[in-house]
């Protein structure tokens, strides 16, 4: 990061921290209901997310844009100082609770400490118990679309535990998989198979780290699968009962947060009770399969 940005990062405590949400080893994480707040492009939080984003890649869409399209935006700071953050969708259609985890970004000096994994669980499990307390919703559907062989193992890893995934899909998950790529407008590589999409993320395979027997996972992609320099994605999918998945969640939270105790009446939360929002964006989605 450069110096001149760096007084760009540092918070104001009145803009951020109605939206918190808890603190972990001297890092702060929040949640915005994007749609409920209705942040300007000028706001300082946008700004600085805007930056950050630039530390990482070179987008082909104006960041406000493409924030607004979405519902959920975390946060984790460090020192008052905004150094990552992430992007998700969530909607319902009929029993299904969808999550769609659309993009995460940590400034260069704060990779490695495992603030990925942690926005990302915090988004699922907020979902999750969001989804879980509306009594409507049966199955929660999770999406994420990445470049990222060491991402696509761990959840090759973990298939088994789910009722179904991008690597072993039934007409479920594979027609919510479709809409969902539908209404994004992108390309696949294949018309029949929605879980490969075409250049989403060209030139960021170069700043990922290798990995061990990256074979493993990619023997599961279509020959013309170019992640490394065109920045094709696999659409990493998986469905599970929202019971299951809520218990998941409970275990797996104070696992990654340690000694971590939660508190629903902090700011952040408040915001995803059922009542305050009974459906999350209705209108995107329209399954082909009830």
């Amino acid at each position: 990061m450069k110096n001149k940005n760096k007084k760009d990062m540092h918070l104001d405590v009145n803009d951020i921290h109605k939206y918190f949400l808890l603190e972990h080893d001297h890092y702060s994480f929040y949640a915005i209901d994007i749609g409920a707040e209705k942040l300007s492009s000028n706001h300082p939080i946008v700004k600085r997310c805007e930056i950050i984003e630039k530390t990482c890649w070179a987008s082909k869409e104006n960041f406000y844009n493409y924030l607004s399209k979405r519902d959920l935006l975390l946060l984790v700071s460090f020192n008052e100082e905004i150094i990552g953050f992430a992007l998700a969708s969530a909607w319902m259609d009929g029993v299904y609770g969808i999550f769609a985890g659309d993009e995460v970004m940590i400034i260069p000096e704060y990779r490695g400490k495992k603030l990925t994994i942690k926005l990302t669980w915090l988004g699922l499990y907020l979902l999750t118990r969001f989804y879980s307390l509306t009594k409507e919703i049966k199955q929660l559907v999770g999406f994420g679309l990445s470049c990222n062989p060491r991402t696509m193992m761990m959840i090759y890893k973990r298939r088994k535990l789910l009722l179904e995934s991008n690597f072993s899909p039934r007409s479920t998950l594979s027609n919510i998989a479709k809409d969902y790529i539908n209404h994004l407008g992108y390309k696949t590589l294949t018309d029949d198979d929605p879980f490969f999409v075409k250049g989403i993320y060209p030139g960021s395979h170069k700043m990922l780290q290798p990995i061990n027997n990256e074979y493993i996972v990619t023997k599961e992609c279509p020959p013309e699968f170019d992640y490394k320099k065109r920045g094709d994605c696999m659409l990493l999918a998986g469905r599970h009962k929202i019971n299951v998945a809520r218990l998941i969640m409970k275990l797996s939270i104070p696992f990654i947060f340690k000694r971590v105790n939660l508190d629903f009446n902090n700011p952040g939360w408040q915001i995803w009770k059922p009542e305050n929002r009974p459906l999350i964006n209705p209108a995107i989605y329209a399954s082909n399969d009830k």
